[in-house]
């Protein structure tokens, strides 16, 4: 069955247009997961642009989250990147968040930018040495404006996602890092410019985690504005880009077979296009600290416990990614949520905080609850 004019995340999101857009010029068949946006290739929302809040603390580019990165703007990358004028087969997109879900966070400093993408991944993939956009993957696109000549294409594949032995490629490791290579020569990183750069300017790290990979980078401020820092570079300044999630897994057979290229997602952009020029770019700015455009509306969070099936349910005006029950110790309860319910079989008598994280990661606060 086919339908027309899909928005997925108008009402998940709130996004809001910057002007009236055309109507969808495609059609789609299928189904993907809830969190993925679908828009025309040329739309330009607030969701287009991304704030770079800047930092004065020090990061150390070894994918692991300082406190400083809780300052950074958290936002999904989740808009599906399609050829204009086409049908879009969804069922060839993730079909759950577990599948392959992305958040994306940035500062800047003087020198730079850094970014920290989370991956959740149930097949981290790594099985193309030449083409390293078919695995499982992060592309960074960036150009001086939106529409410019110019661009950097730079893409870091999941290092540590599972290799084909086949092939002879090395062991993956849980983390990997570099700047042009990791620990293996077969680890590279394509578009890698070895005449202008080195580990000073560009450096990479990528983390095995329980459910997917985190992967940490610095770009020096000629590499992110394609060599126009002077003009493009420093507070309430801009410039165009875009990051992409490449999603790799099973075979459309479902066999463990490594690789197949399901498609990707971009943070900002809207189409597959990007490759061939910065038209389908969005806009990142440099600022001071986050404000409303970005940063997700808080949303408070209702946490009502049933003694009858020792179960929580969830209620909230945003979507809800994960949920924390914690003793009055601190100490974190093991707990299953599942479609807005939380699952306490063996829970004991007392109080509890309950904490809650909505889609792109923020806090939606702390509930108290009473367990009888």
């Amino acid at each position: 069955m086919k339908t027309k004019k899909l928005l997925i995340s108008a009402l998940l999101f709130g996004s809001l247009v910057l002007s009236a857009q055309p109507e969808p010029d495609y059609t789609t068949t299928g189904s993907c997961a809830s969190y993925i946006k679908i828009n025309r290739s040329d739309y330009l929302g607030e969701d287009s642009i991304y704030n770079i809040v800047r930092t004065e603390s020090p990061i150390t580019v070894d994918a692991v989250a300082e406190e400083a990165w809780t300052s950074a703007v958290a936002t999904p990358i989740s808009h599906l990147a399609n050829y204009p004028n086409s049908v879009l087969d969804l069922s060839k997109y993730p079909q759950t968040e577990a599948y392959a879900y992305a958040v994306y966070r940035a500062l800047w400093t003087d020198d730079g930018v850094y970014m920290y993408i989370s991956v959740k991944d149930e097949y981290v993939r790594y099985n193309d040495t030449g083409w390293a956009w078919e695995n499982d993957a992060i592309e960074f696109y960036f150009s001086k404006a939106r529409g410019e000549t110019g661009k950097i294409q730079i893409i870091i594949p999941a290092m540590v996602g599972m290799t084909d032995p086949a092939a002879n490629y090395p062991e993956p490791r849980d983390f990997e890092s570099g700047s042009a290579v990791g620990s293996h020569p077969d680890y590279k990183v394509y578009g890698y410019d070895s005449e202008n750069w080195d580990e000073s300017l560009f450096f990479w790290a990528i983390r095995k985690t329980s459910d997917g990979w985190d992967m940490e980078v610095y770009m020096e401020k000629d590499i992110v504005t394609n060599g126009n820092s002077e003009t493009n570079y420093g507070l309430n300044k801009k410039f165009a880009g875009d990051i992409n999630l490449d999603v790799a897994g099973l075979t459309q057979t479902g066999s463990p077979a490594l690789y197949v290229r399901e498609g990707t997602l971009c943070l900002l952009g809207y189409s597959n296009q990007e490759y061939s020029n910065s038209n389908y770019y969005g806009t990142f700015q440099l600022v001071e600290g986050p404000n409303a455009v970005n940063v997700p509306k808080s949303a408070d969070f209702n946490a009502i416990y049933s003694s009858t099936n020792n179960e929580l349910r969830i209620t909230s005006s945003v979507l809800v990614s994960s949920v924390g029950v914690y003793n009055v110790a601190g100490q974190l309860i093991p707990t299953r949520y599942n479609n807005a319910v939380v699952s306490l079989p063996s829970i004991e008598k007392g109080i509890y905080m309950i904490k809650a994280k909505d889609q792109a990661g923020n806090n939606l606060g702390v509930q108290k609850i009473v367990v009888y």
